[in-house]
């Protein structure tokens, strides 16, 4: 009944870095699942399959383990099996004679199989595409806990699947993306045309569609001289790239200098699959001072003007205002959250969306106006000729409706929105750079009253904007004097009562005022004194460790908050937050890292690596406030974590919230199966502590247990504890 065959399988699950689900990975990310859902349900036998889309032919098995091993895949009809059920239904279980039920499944007797347990696995459509089931020789006894943990093992692999499957439809047009923005042709292993943009057809005079099926080799050997096909092809072979200077002829006859370079594509087994192929338009001096031209004075990625042109064009309009007693107006406009969309989709599709973005600003306004890009997601659009206010505000309206129309990102639908602030001549100021400075603070405004809205600049903003930039000065001073300082709060072992951990929680009292990190810590970042707060604050817990440590309480560990922003632009093979570790003699293993779940994102590579270095190092990983963010779990199994902390706002109500106490359970059995530990924070009572022991939480934080105690205490509350504890 079963063969050893993958048959027609293309998916490749081990083509990516796989963090490990046990001690012993793979190398496999779906062996990895399945030892993993095997330890957790103790079966004997785990296997994780595939249903061919043809009604004729049978499953495929991408995994098959048998008592811990990884063994050949094979394929199987799902007719008579307790499989066949599964597709039909969520879930579904035998726990005994499961040989009585399915009599026409002879291996079912071959493999002395008694109980069985099975889930579908459904992509994002609802189709059903596969099948995880676990198999054992005896009958099963706790079943609780096993429909939470199959529905959580379903969900990873599904989501495994139609990653690996979207991985596979989109790398060819990724890496043409992903490249500079000019003539792009990609090409099969044999120099057959895919497919040509327009600027490559336009070069030529040729459609595109003409253009497909045409052997690349002869649009080479027809322009280029100097090198035989045979030599340029080997180069490629030698070396995967090729690039020079030749005359392109275009249909017209027209002669164009160009700059072709050649990449080749290969998959993992080494074989070139494609070509990427990439042409300049070289034509003349003329051409290049245009250029130049253009970017001095346009943003190259959406062709708005830039910051300088707007500038010039605001300081003629406010002359020609002035002289002829008219109004204008400057809206400073910013994309609401289009970092988390840029961070999820990608740069390239966030390019896309600023790219769109644009086009719409440019639809909806006059010959006479102009709009720019200053930056990022900064738009600014100059209102001529403006007669009242109420003329503003259908303007601005007529801003938000068309910014929040749905965005078609290559087939995946995105909504963003838009954030306005407007300042008006002559009312408001009388020059370019108070106009601008003073829409921005509007603009400011309106993120801060939430999002999706327009605000008219008022002499309050200006004095909200004062009072920050006082804060900023205040916090520069605390700083440079040394005045901040760090409490620390225990994080107890749930198991054993003993106290693991403290996390440095940062103080600042001004003038005998605590101000609160929620507020000075955004200030921080925006100003540029979140590296120097974050140093400041390492050095005083490895100064403080380091007295524990020396006192005999060497087993402790600090967990220290570190703010996105404070980590290295580029690799350091020496970072400076081991550097302080070893500054007190501290091993690395005595430092865990908190950081938000925000840094996880797929184009994170730099502060991945970082992870990974100081993971490597011996340092720990933990991810702060967990599930407030909008990570995913495939983006979480990708970093090297060691601990979820679970967020104070669900802790508070789980013992009575139902969708709370199911959040968090989930978070624990999630971090589990990960092979990752879990606190929660602000545990304030027994109940709750009860709660979080019977769901296997590792350790807890809050006031139930202590405060955050200043430096002088720890020791006292050690002893304390140590004595209370026995």
């Amino acid at each position: 009944m079963y063969s050893n065959a993958l048959a027609d399988f293309s998916l490749t699950p081990h083509s990516h870095t796989v963090r490990r689900f046990n001690k012993s990975s793979s190398g496999d990310i779906f062996a990895d699942i399945a030892l993993a859902l095997g330890q957790a349900v103790q079966a004997d036998m785990v296997i994780i399959s595939l249903i061919t889309p043809q009604p004729d032919k049978p499953c495929q098995t991408i995994s098959f383990i048998n008592n811990g091993k990884i063994c050949d895949n094979f394929e199987y009809s799902l007719k008579d099996t307790p499989c066949e059920d599964v597709t039909a239904s969520n879930f579904c279980i035998f726990n005994n004679n499961v040989q009585e039920l399915f009599p026409n499944d002879p291996a079912l007797t071959e493999m002395d199989i008694h109980s069985y347990v099975g889930a579908p696995l459904v992509d994002k459509c609802g189709e059903v595409i596969g099948v995880v089931n676990t198999l054992y020789h005896g009958s099963l006894s706790e079943l609780e806990n096993i429909e939470v943990l199959f529905q959580l093992f379903a969900d990873l692999i599904s989501s495994e699947l139609e990653r690996c499957r979207t991985l596979q439809k989109m790398e060819i047009s990724r890496q043409v993306i992903a490249s500079a923005n000019e003539g792009i042709v990609i090409c099969d292993s044999q120099k057959q045309i895919l497919e040509a943009n327009k600027t490559f057809s336009d070069m030529l005079n040729m459609s595109p569609h003409a253009l497909q099926g045409k052997s690349v080799e002869d649009i080479i050997a027809s322009q280029y001289s100097g090198h035989t096909n045979s030599e340029i092809w080997h180069t490629i072979e030698e070396t995967d790239h090729w690039s020079s200077e030749f005359w392109c002829e275009a249909d017209n006859g027209k002669l164009l200098p160009t700059w072709l370079t050649v990449n080749a594509i290969r998959n993992d087994a080494g074989q070139i699959e494609h070509y990427a192929l990439f042409f300049s338009d070289l034509t003349d001096h003329k051409v290049a001072e245009q250029k130049i031209h253009f970017q001095a004075n346009y943003d190259s990625l959406t062709g708005l003007a830039n910051r300088q042109l707007f500038l010039d064009r605001l300081g003629l309009s406010l002359h020609h205002a002035q002289r002829n007693n008219r109004q204008i107006a400057v809206l400073f406009i910013d994309l609401d959250l289009f970092k988390a969309v840029n961070d999820s989709l990608g740069h390239i599709q966030g390019d896309q969306l600023l790219r769109i973005a644009a086009k719409r600003l440019t639809q909806i306004t006059r010959k006479s106006d102009t709009v720019a890009r200053l930056g990022g997601d900064e738009f600014t659009m100059l209102l001529e000729d403006i007669h009242s206010p109420s003329e503003l505000e259908e303007i601005a309206d007529k801003i938000l409706q068309t910014i929040a129309q749905p965005i078609d990102l290559d087939g995946q639908h995105t909504f963003i929105t838009a954030s306005i602030g407007i300042a008006h001549y002559p009312s408001d100021a009388n020059t370019a750079d108070q106009l601008l400075s003073f829409a921005d603070q509007a603009m400011y405004n309106a993120k801060t009253a939430g999002k999706n809205c327009a605000r008219f600049f008022t002499r309050e903003m200006q004095v909200t904007a004062d009072q920050r930039l006082d804060l900023k000065h205040r916090l520069d001073r605390a700083l440079s004097n040394q005045q901040i300082t760090t409490a620390f709060q225990p994080i107890i072992n749930l198991e054993t009562g003993r106290v693991e951990k403290f996390e440095s929680l940062v103080r600042w009292k001004d003038q005998g005022t605590h101000i609160s990190p929620t507020h000075f810590i955004p200030i921080a970042e925006e100003f540029g004194l979140i590296r120097t707060l974050g140093e400041q604050v390492l050095e005083q817990s490895c100064q403080a460790l380091s007295g524990l440590h020396a006192a005999g309480y060497s087993h402790l560990q600090f967990c220290i908050n570190r703010s996105a922003k404070e980590f290295p632009k580029h690799n350091d093979p020496h970072p400076q937050w081991l550097a302080t570790a070893e500054k007190y003699h501290l091993p690395h293993t005595a430092l865990c890292f908190e950081v938000t779940e925000s840094v996880l994102t797929p184009n994170s590579l730099t502060q991945k690596q970082f992870f990974e270095h100081l993971k490597n190092s011996g340092c720990q990983i933990a991810i702060d406030d967990f599930g407030t963010g909008y990570s995913s779990l495939s983006y979480l199994r990708q970093f090297p974590v060691d601990i979820l902390k679970i967020d104070r706002s669900f802790i508070s109500d789980f013992t009575q919230d139902e969708d709370d106490l199911t959040l968090v359970s989930t978070i624990i059995a999630m971090a589990k199966s990960l092979g990752m530990k879990v606190v929660a924070e602000g545990v304030e009572t027994q109940e709750q502590l009860n709660q979080l022991i019977k769901l296997g939480c590792h350790y807890g934080q809050g006031y139930y247990f202590s405060k955050p105690l200043e430096q002088s205490q720890l020791l006292t509350f050690l002893q304390r504890h140590e004595a209370t504890e026995s």
